[in-house]
């Protein structure tokens, strides 16, 4: 019976998401083997469908690296074919993968009043601040509130780890203020902004 492996690297983000370029090795020993048999399929997908691509064996063992560029979820299948057609049973990985931080979307939404002079607003004014994530999805978000006077930053207002995808903050007292923002990805991946 053949024995078929599939090895990926060493997860490097969290929830066994990789935030840097994963190696995959499929290695397969058989004393009958003719061919290694894998496909990689999701992200890494090629245009047409899934291909199978073959590695032949030398003195009863065959092996094979590839790298799963692609961000998102990769299948990948490997199965031995022997002499006279005969199969082995195909084995299955799934590697996650993203490389990229999660954006912010902050803007003003529907501020209550009208602009005064030089854009300031003469009444209470709300923004919403939306988070996205395209490889492994939005893991949450903090935010905090700094009134700028005078060249001196005071915070006014922290939010605890949330989850939501989009959070209105109020501004009800008059001043220059600044949101900052940290999402996290579900990858481990961060991104700041302000």
């Amino acid at each position: 019976m053949p024995e078929i492996t599939i090895t990926p690297s060493n997860a490097d983000g969290d929830n066994k998401w990789y935030k840097t370029i994963p190696k995959v090795t499929i290695t397969a020993n058989s004393a009958l083997g003719e061919n290694l048999v894998y496909t990689v399929a999701g992200a890494m997908q090629e245009e047409g469908g899934e291909k199978e691509k073959k590695v032949g064996f030398e003195g009863g063992k065959a092996s094979f690296t590839l790298d799963v560029t692609k961000i998102g979820y990769t299948r990948i299948t490997a199965r031995v074919e022997g002499d006279g057609g005969k199969e082995s049973k195909e084995i299955t990985e799934f590697i996650k993968y993203d490389n990229t931080k999660p954006y912010i979307i902050v803007d003003k939404l529907e501020p209550k009043g009208t602009y005064g002079e030089n854009g300031w607003m003469t009444t209470e004014a709300e923004v919403k601040i939306e988070a996205e994530d395209t490889g492994s999805g939005v893991k949450g978000y903090t935010y905090e509130v700094v009134k700028v006077e005078g060249g001196t930053q005071t915070k006014i207002k922290e939010s605890a780890n949330m989850i939501e995808k989009e959070v209105p903050i109020k501004i009800e007292t008059d001043g220059e203020y600044v949101i900052k923002v940290t999402i996290h990805d579900n990858a481990g991946n961060k991104l700041e902004g302000q």
